[in-house]
């Protein structure tokens, strides 16, 4: 057999695209929480195959989320983290069974507008108990499955939590590497060949970790009240992109 660094399906111009955006949408993560993952979906979704998109960002995101986790994880406050991840297991599994049943427009239209109520609208005064976490990794890991991305939908949870910026980001991300490494292990039981993109992917998760380092950087130079204000406006933005996304299916 001939070994090639590249699916026929993939460019190398587009190749070389996806490395830098990778270095940039981490770092992106890194610095302000959330919105990388987004960005790159957005990105592979004009050079990849529908039936590669959702599994190949998993492996991506999880590259660049256990970095981030690595290098944050001083930070990350465990309790709502093992709660989120009993509630991903199940989530995950019932993704797996239902992958291709749920439509797509109204998935990511219902992220896009919670992210939106939750970052503008009256602030629900959630119970500070396991079963808000449980519910969030169960109904983000089941959604991932289908729209890939779901980061702020998290992020719009933890924002209810009064931690830190780096207790925010660092929690969140360790959340994202259990859903990813959950959706990456029901792939590969479904039968999804992930062995052709091995040397991409390779490429693309280092240099996400280098654009983790950066933006860990800037994380700890935002103040309070600065990176609060980034996480509010990053949030918005990507409630935007997701419901335009979704709109954009009907046309």
């Amino acid at each position: 057999m001939e070994f090639s660094l590249l699916p026929d399906s993939i460019s190398p111009i587009f190749a070389v695209l996806v490395i830098v955006v990778s270095f940039f949408t981490s770092g992106i993560s890194a610095a302000v929480g959330i919105g990388g993952g987004v960005a790159m979906l957005a990105v592979l979704s004009f050079g990849l195959p529908a039936t590669s998109l959702i599994p190949i960002h998993g492996v991506i995101q999880l590259g660049s989320n256990t970095g981030r986790t690595f290098i944050q994880r001083a930070h990350i406050n465990w309790k709502p983290v093992l709660q989120f991840s009993i509630g991903a297991l199940f989530g995950g599994i019932a993704g797996g069974l239902l992958v291709q049943d749920l439509p797509d427009f109204w998935l990511k239209l219902t992220i896009g507008l919670f992210i939106l109520f939750s970052v503008w609208g009256p602030k629900p005064n959630y119970p500070n108990h396991s079963a808000i976490f449980v519910i969030t990794g169960t109904l983000s890991t089941l959604l991932t499955m289908f729209v890939g991305a779901t980061g702020p939908f998290v992020a719009a949870v933890f924002k209810t939590r009064n931690l830190d910026r780096l207790g925010t980001v660092a929690s969140h991300t360790a959340c994202m590497t259990l859903q990813h490494g959950i959706k990456i292990g029901i792939f590969i039981g479904l039968g999804f060949d992930f062995v052709p993109f091995i040397p991409l992917l390779l490429a693309m998760i280092g240099a996400g970790y280098l654009g983790t380092m950066v933006g860990t950087k800037l994380l700890h130079a935002f103040s309070e009240i600065r990176f609060k204000q980034m996480f509010n406006l990053v949030l918005t933005g990507m409630a935007l992109l997701i419901i335009a996304r979704s709109l954009f299916t009907l046309l």
